[in-house]
């Protein structure tokens, strides 16, 4: 026998034969016999316990209900936590109810555990990846927020359903809490209960089918769309009852692009940005609410999803968004002049909508008020157009009254147009407006298509529509 087998025995032979053993006393698997110069070499370093997942769902399902929970002590395994945990949860009992096992987590796992006891009402959050056992509600309330991540049982509404439900009336929708740091959404879905509490939840200001997000494939059915949605939510997440959360309106802005083509798109950014939503069972068609966000709360939600699905549609149309629009009649006349060419618009300048146009005192006292705001206003150009609508702006002492600003801005320098419900409607007339817009800013209107009438006639009907996230909600 060579020199090299000889060794081979001799070493084999020197090294002893140890079982390892779990936390808990019994063993997973005999250690083979090492052979080679480096194991010898390094035999002497003390054996280090590392289960795999396999083992640690093994020992954690076999774990007894019914037993004592163990004493969290100084040489405590992620095994010894999965089944105490297991225990725990079964005896209603808080995970870490000291302040040193708490620490004592937070050494074991990597993440800060906070140290709880069984007075605190409000669920909290789980690190899934740590303990590969089934989760469950009751799990999550014993445990502290020491995880960025949304335990299983949570369901996420996002991107139509998460629409409706910000531009649904304050009295329809439940109330959102501040934003949630989680970075990741549930890996798991909902069970039907959740399901179905979370459908009762949303049914005033939902439609069905209710859309959820999740980072796994989930099963869809009639009632429930899933979606899988990868990217980073951090801040993007608003808790509207026991692990319902809804996504926020710039991300939510997103999601629906991948549905959605440019024009509405466009219209969806315009009226998130807006001071309306649209009702057709409001008086006016829709009613007056604070702006939910604003154009650059959703461009750095579209920086931070590049490659999600639809992103591009998002970005074309958030160069288009409008902020301030205080009506639907404003957001489609300023859409009609600003879109680009190639689908139906003029591709004029952006205006901004409803400018505040503060008076110096002299003004304000010969004008008897502090300020204007202008419908579109240019202010380089010191344009303004304002849009009379037929129920606002009826009646003598109103049309008086119009007259009146108007005269006002001009004593201003500032050059009034004025458009209405018939101006609108006749698209010569319209264009006869644009034209006029367009000279008085200094450019010009270039279609370079020869169906740029019929594109102008389609971008209108589809401007004066009900969106789908409006009439959704009262399909059959």
């Amino acid at each position: 026998m060579s020199n090299r087998g000889q060794n081979k025995r001799f070493f084999a032979a020197s090294r002893p034969k140890r079982p390892i053993i779990c936390a808990i006393g019994k063993p997973i698997r005999v250690q083979p016999a090492k052979t080679s110069v480096s194991h010898f070499r390094d035999r002497e370093k003390p054996s280090v316990l590392t289960a795999n997942d396999q083992n640690r769902r093994f020992f954690a399902s076999r774990a007894p209900h019914d037993s004592p929970t163990p004493c969290l002590t100084s040489n405590t395994s992620i095994i010894d936590l999965s089944v105490h945990s297991v225990n725990a949860v079964a005896n209603s009992q808080p995970l870490a109810t000291t302040p040193a096992q708490a620490l004592h987590i937070t050494t074991i796992l990597g993440k800060p555990c906070r140290f709880l006891t069984q007075t605190l009402p409000a669920p909290s959050l789980i690190l899934t990846k740590a303990f590969p056992i089934p989760c469950t509600a009751k799990f999550s309330f014993y445990l502290g927020k020491y995880s960025d991540t949304l335990d299983c049982m949570t369901i996420v509404i996002s991107h139509i359903s998460a629409i409706e439900y910000w531009l649904a009336h304050e009295s329809l929708k439940p109330k959102a809490t501040s934003a949630h740091a989680a970075t990741e959404l549930p890996s798991a879905g909902p069970t039907i209960d959740d399901r179905r509490r979370a459908e009762q939840l949303l049914k005033q200001c939902a439609s069905i089918p209710l859309h959820i997000a999740a980072t796994k494939p989930l099963h869809s059915s009639t009632r429930f769309r899933c979606h899988v949605w990868s990217p980073p939510v951090a801040r993007a997440l608003y808790r509207i009852a026991d692990d319902v959360y809804v996504c926020s309106p710039e991300l939510a802005f997103v999601q629906s692009a991948a549905a959605l083509d440019k024009i509405d798109t466009v219209r969806l950014g315009c009226e998130l940005c807006a001071t309306y939503s649209i009702d057709r069972h409001a008086r006016r068609g829709f009613f007056q609410r604070n702006a939910l966000t604003t154009r650059e709360k959703l461009g750095a939600i579209v920086c931070e999803n590049q490659g999600a699905n639809g992103i591009k549609t998002a970005r074309w149309a958030l160069d288009h968004v409008l902020d301030r629009s205080a009506s639907p009649a404003e957001t489609k006349v300023a859409l009609a002049l600003t879109l680009p060419c190639k689908i139906g618009g003029m591709g004029l300048p952006r205006p901004s909508l409803n400018r505040f146009i503060p008076l110096n005192a002299a003004e304000q006292k010969a004008l008897n008020r502090s300020y204007f705001l202008c419908d579109l206003y240019w202010k380089q150009a010191k344009l303004a157009i304002e849009y009379d609508s037929d129920a606002e702006h009826s009646g003598s002492e109103r049309i008086a009254s119009d007259a009146a600003r108007r005269n006002a801005l001009l004593r201003l320098g500032i050059t009034v147009i004025t458009v209405g419900n018939q101006t609108f409607r006749d698209r010569s007339e319209f264009k006869r407006v644009g034209a006029t817009v367009a000279r008085l800013l200094g450019t010009r209107i270039r279609p370079r298509s020869e169906h740029y009438d019929r594109r102008q006639i389609e971008l209108r009907k589809r401007l004066s529509s009900q969106p789908i996230w409006e009439s959704a909600r009262y399909s059959e």
